[in-house]
């Protein structure tokens, strides 16, 4: 078995594929294994890594199955006692690696480990240092546009980016890697929230999420815009989220908040137009269709807990990670931090000490 195992997926890479296996064979240490997840590449790019780095494993498809089903079937392949997952349009520090796995052995309450990326195009700025996850389910880049010297101290945080993190192979497989759930329905898109569902779910597990600003790696990160079928995968993710890994209770308390952010993107997608309206109605119509088959997923996920909600939901952020300024996003912003304090003071209310009396009683 050797330390850790990466496993890129890779498309269509031939801008990219160079660059990333470069700096990934030049790591200060040798103890690891690379595996190529080629959902098949049209551009050459997959012959081009059998010729130029014959000891990269190559793993490939007979056709496009995306980020999800690629790092599965990767994963499926790996030998290490660490799988590090990541993106093919990025580069690394030569400490990357180490760095991560220095992290994860430091604890061993940590099951996943995400490092500082920064912006390939512009490397003084950060492109994400973990994720932030709010209450309601929505993620966004932590630290987007910051100055990379930012966010320099090692912290446990609610969830990291699906472009980069290292998880304990053993919990890979504990969790059956990013869920199959995500598959039954068809969005059109090749990624949800299935990093941020892996995180929470490694949570409930009773392991915590460590951010690792020593290891360094670089993202040609590209802001894209929201078409119909991303728009239909996140809304889809979003909800199927939250439902399957939060507490009956907690979902309860929550359901102000969400009812009013699932109101924001219906005046969204009538905003777009008919294909977003689209998208949204048949999103919703699954979930109002499909409530047993939904049940099931719940108890996958629940039968498993060892943690209730409460200290997953303390490392979550009270408001939205959106851009832009202005009396909305403060408004918007101080209506979030005081739902979030009545939320967190329903949850302290309702948990339950050892004997398993209600904190109501």
């Amino acid at each position: 078995m050797v330390t850790a195992s990466i496993i890129v997926q890779g498309y269509n890479a031939m801008a990219h594929y160079e660059a990333c296996l470069q700096s990934i064979l030049e790591q200060d240490m040798d103890d690891f294994e690379v595996i190529w997840a080629d959902s098949a590449s049209t551009d050459g790019s997959r012959e081009e890594i059998q010729t130029r780095f014959p000891q990269v494993k190559i793993v490939a498809f007979d056709s496009n199955i995306g980020y999800r089903r690629a790092t599965n079937a990767g994963a499926c392949q790996a030998q290490g006692k660490y799988l590090v997952i990541c993106n093919q349009d990025t580069y690394m520090h030569k400490s990357w690696l180490s760095a991560m796995i220095c992290c994860m052995e430091a604890s061993p309450h940590v099951g996943i480990v995400a490092p500082k990326i920064l912006l390939a195009d512009q490397p003084d700025r950060i492109n994400e240092a973990g994720n932030t996850l709010h209450y309601s389910g929505m993620h966004g880049s932590r630290g987007l546009g910051a100055s990379a010297a930012d966010y320099s101290v090692p912290e446990t945080i609610a969830t990291m980016s699906g472009c980069c993190f290292l998880i304990r192979r053993d919990l890979w497989i504990e969790l059956g890697g990013f869920s199959p759930d995500f598959d039954v329905f068809s969005s059109g898109w090749h990624a949800s929230h299935e990093d941020v569902d892996l995180a929470w779910r490694a949570q409930l597990l009773g392991h915590t999420i460590l951010y690792c600003p020593s290891s360094v790696m670089y993202h040609k990160y590209k802001q894209r815009g929201v078409p119909p079928a991303r728009f239909c995968s996140f809304d889809w993710g979003w909800r199927l989220t939250i439902l399957r890994n939060y507490e009956l209770r907690t979902l309860a308390f929550l359901l102000p908040a969400v009812a009013a952010l699932d109101l924001a993107t219906w005046l969204y997608s009538l905003a777009r137009g008919p294909a977003w309206l689209a998208v949204k109605l048949r999103v919703t119509a699954w979930f109002l269709t499909h409530a047993c088959e939904l049940g099931q997923m719940r108890h996958r996920v629940q039968s498993g807990r060892r943690i209730s909600d409460l200290p997953i939901v303390r490392r979550m952020s009270p408001t939205l990670a959106r851009s832009g300024a202005g009396w909305v996003k403060r408004m918007a912003d101080v209506l979030s931090c005081l739902y979030f304090r009545l939320f967190l003071g329903l949850l302290r209310l309702t948990e339950k000490d050892e004997t398993g009396v209600s904190g109501l009683c």
